[in-house]
């Protein structure tokens, strides 16, 4: 009997041990099927419901980075990452219960799309409104709207770098940056009109395909001395559609390079702001012919990233 009771014992010791295994196995299973849409970290997606008496207000939004350029491609890949199965939206789903009007709302649908040199950052928002108020109803209703859409390339904004100016202006301003406020109004006031170019004001454009942007170097040549020594006052203000922390300003007359100066930058968003005052004293230069450029580091001979002549 004793012998008995020590096997039914380690049996049941064994039985314990096996549920246990399973549990711990099983349960983070589950948990991980609802943030399958999170294993990408430049993924996110977010489910809202707001419940009423008879129906309910949804907002799905999906925000991720691609390598895709055109409205096309990132169409294409929207399609598939908006296809979600029931089990993932009930764990991403934030449901609450609120009075609202029922007819207050109308379906929308915002796709938005920054394109950089780099890649591309997409956002998806969508409200609509079910005839549902339990969660699993809700949860059903969220599939079908959603397996039921198709993303027209053509409804997609795609958002160049001057849609992202007011952004980086906004920041600088709430940080004090009045020096960065400055040089963004300065660089789009003289981009979006046109002027003649001339020997105190030069334009800036991009120089290289991976790097996209533009400027404004205004230019004051001054002789003075016995020698006739002549002085450059250079103010330049860029935006440029890439974080790039270190640049420096040349100058090029056709014969020599020299640099003006190492440019303060504000890198935010995607986006760099640089700015630079500057004079320099040249033994000899001809005008006009000469090449303001903007370098990455301190070479003066590399490649430019921008550059303007006159």
């Amino acid at each position: 009997m004793q012998g008995k009771t020590i096997a039914l014992l380690t049996i049941l010791v064994v039985l314990t041990a096996v549920i246990v295994t399973v549990a711990a196995v099983t349960i983070p299973a589950i948990a991980d099927k609802a943030k399958d849409t999170d294993k990408d970290s430049s993924s996110k997606v977010d489910i809202k419901a707001h419940i009423g008496s008879s129906s309910t207000h949804v907002h799905v939004e999906i925000k991720f980075t691609t390598d895709a350029k055109d409205r096309q491609s990132i169409a294409d890949e929207l399609n598939k990452r908006i296809r979600l199965d029931k089990d993932t939206i009930a764990g991403i789903l934030n449901a609450k219960h609120e009075k609202h009007e029922e007819d207050e709302m109308k379906e929308r649908l915002e796709v938005k799309a920054k394109v950089t040199p780099a890649n591309t950052f997409v956002s998806f928002e969508y409200e609509f409104v079910v005839n549902a108020t339990e969660r699993d109803a809700i949860v059903n209703s969220i599939a079908s709207k959603l397996n039921a859409l198709s993303i027209d390339p053509n409804t997609i904004r795609m958002e160049d770098i001057k849609d992202r100016v007011e952004e980086a202006r906004k920041d600088a301003e709430a940080k004090g940056k009045k020096d960065v406020i400055n040089a963004l109004d300065k660089v789009i006031n003289i981009h979006e009109r046109s002027f003649m170019l001339s020997i105190v004001r030069i334009a800036l454009a991009s120089d290289v395909e991976q790097v996209s942007g533009f400027g404004v170097a205004n230019i004051t040549a001054m002789r003075y001395g016995d020698e006739g020594r002549l002085m450059l006052r250079a103010n330049i203000n860029l935006l440029i559609e890439s974080e790039v922390s270190n640049l420096t300003a040349c100058l090029d007359d056709g014969t020599s390079t020299v640099t003006i100066g190492s440019m303060s930058t504000d890198v935010n968003n995607g986006l760099t702001v640089a700015h630079l005052r500057s004079s320099i004293n040249l033994e000899r230069i001809t005008l006009p012919g000469i090449t303001v450029k903007v370098v990455e580091g301190s070479d003066c001979r590399a490649t430019a990233l921008l550059s303007g002549s006159i």
